[in-house]
């Protein structure tokens, strides 16, 4: 065909994983796997894998409460420990995108909850991130304005592209970014810094 990215493919096989640099790992998806929360999602690409649970419409304390929409809560809670200043950034960007996917005036004075639960982190972690999330909105029945999917893409200082890189490849790339379509035709770029 005459459709072409622009973008250098390397020859197949040439990652550690034997993918080709355009190719993405394999996804899987688990619906439904918490019992507590309104909706849940078991999320993996390849090794990344993410547990998210998504609560609400509920009850808002008065502090938090917005009297035209929900209140939009996103937390990030890493493998081991307490969170830090990365998982601060992530949930301001990931509660970024949902901010605009989630019909928050459907349901004013009320909170929605997203917690996003790290199992393994081999690269693209915001991406499967996303993706969790957003289908965990889907299992609770929150009314959205559309459906976003996400993938990681990496730049090397020669400006080779990757696709879906894991952490070995983002620890030597230049720039990481996360592309997520929110419209038709609408393409947005979250730095993976």
């Amino acid at each position: 065909s005459g459709c072409s990215s622009g973008v250098n493919k390397p020859e197949m096989g040439t990652r550690k994983d034997g993918r080709s640099g355009n190719q993405i790992r394999p996804l899987g998806c688990e619906v439904g796997v918490l019992e507590r929360a309104d909706g849940s999602v078991r999320f993996s690409q390849g090794n990344a894998c993410v547990l998210a649970s998504v609560t609400g419409p509920a009850d808002v304390s008065n502090r938090d409460e917005l009297s035209d929409r929900a209140t939009l809560e996103v937390v990030f809670k890493p493998k081991q420990g307490l969170g830090g200043i990365a998982e601060k950034s992530l949930e301001q960007r990931l509660a970024s995108v949902l901010s605009q996917v989630v019909v928050l005036e459907a349901h004013p004075r009320t909170t929605i909850q997203c917690v996003i639960q790290e199992i393994d982190n081999d690269g693209a972690y915001l991406a499967c991130a996303v993706n969790g999330a957003c289908l965990a909105l889907m299992d609770a029945g929150v009314a959205m304005r559309c459906v976003v999917s996400a993938t990681a893409l990496a730049v090397d200082p020669d400006g080779e592209i990757t696709l879906d890189p894991t952490a070995d490849e983002e620890a030597v790339r230049l720039l990481s970014f996360l592309p997520f379509g929110l419209r038709s035709f609408l393409l947005c770029c979250c730095p993976m810094v």
